[in-house]
């Protein structure tokens, strides 16, 4: 670990009210050390300190553009940086927000229709991502990766694609019916990297996770909470 050895790798977390607390709690879970800012005035302190930046593109504006902007210009090339794209299909104002600070992020995570609005610049074309087969898919991400950086696009398939291309299966059909399983699996990744790991490794356990969740649990809301146990079991 580092930073005057901690013993816990800081993952700096810009995200949207929705997920933060369940993201956190994931982090912590996962034997990590979030911490959740977004004010502009203290991105530099904290990105000195921090081992990896989480940056989450769900309810943005003005000011946490600003915010991001600062901490990448600390975070990069001095630690790893991972990007959730979310929405971007949905919104002019994200997609061109994302393709502007692409080339300063280390990963990207998100499903096919956020990886197929970053590699066309379509959002129309985006929203039918949903219909793609899974070769498409494929396609897509190993064509995001050429363009861009490594990347993780994720469904009932994780496609994951670095200097190889990687597929895992498995998790929960619970997964679609919580609020912000993307965002976790984005800050998992994200811790992953700051201890110097493979994003396969957090993919994996996220799936692991899910599918000991699913058998514990009663329904989506107990499922969240049996989720955040598995993953402090499996981590």
């Amino acid at each position: 670990m580092r930073n005057g050895g901690r013993s816990l790798d800081i993952v700096h977390c810009i995200i949207n009210s929705v997920s933060a607390h369940l993201a956190a709690s994931a982090l912590l879970a996962y034997g990590a050390s979030p911490v959740m800012a977004d004010a502009a005035e203290e991105m530099r302190e904290i990105e000195e300190k921090s081992d990896a930046l989480y940056i989450n593109l769900g309810m943005l504006h003005e000011d946490k553009k600003e915010a991001i902007r600062i901490a990448l210009e600390t975070a990069h090339g001095h630690h790893p940086v991972v990007l959730d794209p979310v929405g971007v299909a949905m919104s002019a104002y994200r997609l061109e927000f994302a393709k502007e600070i692409l080339g300063r992020v280390d990963f990207v995570r998100g499903n096919a229709s956020e990886i197929a609005a970053l590699v066309t610049g379509n959002r129309a074309g985006a929203i039918d991502s949903a219909k793609m087969r899974h070769e498409e898919k494929k396609k897509l991400a190993e064509a995001f990766r050429a363009r861009y950086t490594d990347v993780a696009l994720t469904g009932e398939v994780d496609i994951l694609v670095t200097d190889t291309v990687r597929e895992v299966a498995g998790g929960s059909a619970y997964f679609a019916k919580m609020t912000g399983a993307g965002c976790v699996l984005s800050a998992l990744v994200a811790a992953e990297l700051a201890r110097g790991g493979d994003p396969l490794s957090a993919i994996t356990k996220m799936k692991r996770a899910g599918a000991i969740a699913e058998k514990r649990a009663n329904g989506a809301g107990s499922f969240v909470v049996h989720l955040i146990d598995a993953l402090e079991e499996i981590a």
